[in-house]
């Protein structure tokens, strides 16, 4: 406005396109250059999930036979490290909640999406830690049996696969996908479901340990309950919507 009130003359035309370039370039930043930094949120979640999948998967396949004391230790200690890399997660996440609000959409779609997504992973952490101090206490009690060993795995295995679906369903920029990894979802949620309750009943069957046997599905009710309530599945119908917000983010 100075410009325009004052100058005069080739500098002061100068001056003005010289703003006008400095605008553009701002408006570019926001609305071209910032939605890519989206998308290392939506990776780093989705490796999250990954990360806490394969613990599970671990755990899995350390039980096909009596899981040795230096084995539990190492699961136990990969839970606590998960607590150490949700902050770098976070840190992501808020980078894709100022990248909203700078797009003018704070509170909607991407962003909260991916924070809910962000809060039902970190509410597993603690329990996924306490679930291998509850394997580590049983290993170091007395041997387990065979056949709870082989159920408690398929549990693992089954919530394995269901934390990477709801990692994969939640970060996804492509409705349809979404829509098939929540069908996915559901299915391995009822699987797990079943294979904990086939493991309830094998475990009714030792009632001389049931306090740690009690403990031990308390943990794998929360994981699977902590999933089933996520946005992914709790908020299906905006479900395609939170993504195609997404999408156009990114364009």
């Amino acid at each position: 406005m100075l410009i325009l009130q004052f100058g005069t003359g080739p500098a002061a035309a100068d001056r003005i396109v010289e703003t006008l370039i400095g605008a553009a370039v701002g408006l570019v930043t926001v609305f071209v250059a910032t939605p890519a930094r989206l998308r290392p949120a939506e990776q780093a979640i989705a490796a999250f999930g990954g990360r806490v999948a394969a613990l599970l998967d671990d755990m899995a396949a350390g039980l096909a036979a009596e899981p040795a004391p230096e084995a539990v230790a190492r699961w136990t200690d990969r839970a606590r490290r998960l607590t150490a890399e949700i902050l770098r997660v976070e840190a992501e996440v808020d980078t894709a909640d100022e990248t909203a609000r700078l797009r003018g959409r704070t509170g909607t779609g991407h962003s909260r999406a991916l924070r809910e997504a962000l809060d039902t992973l970190e509410r597993a952490i603690p329990t996924v830690r306490g679930l291998a101090r509850c394997i580590s206490d049983r290993t170091g009690l007395r041997m387990w049996e065979p056949e709870v060993r082989e159920r408690l795995a398929g549990v693992l295995h089954d919530l394995a696969q269901t934390t990477r679906n709801y990692a994969e369903a939640a970060t996804t920029c492509c409705p349809e996908e979404a829509e098939r990894l929540t069908g996915e979802l559901d299915r391995s949620l009822a699987e797990g479901r079943r294979l904990r309750d086939e493991l309830g009943a094998v475990l009714r069957n030792d009632p001389g340990h049931w306090p740690l046997h009690g403990e031990l599905l308390v943990h794998l009710d929360r994981l699977l309950d902590g999933l089933r309530d996520g946005p992914v599945v709790s908020r299906a119908a905006g479900r395609a919507d939170r993504v195609r917000a997404r999408a156009t983010l990114r364009v």
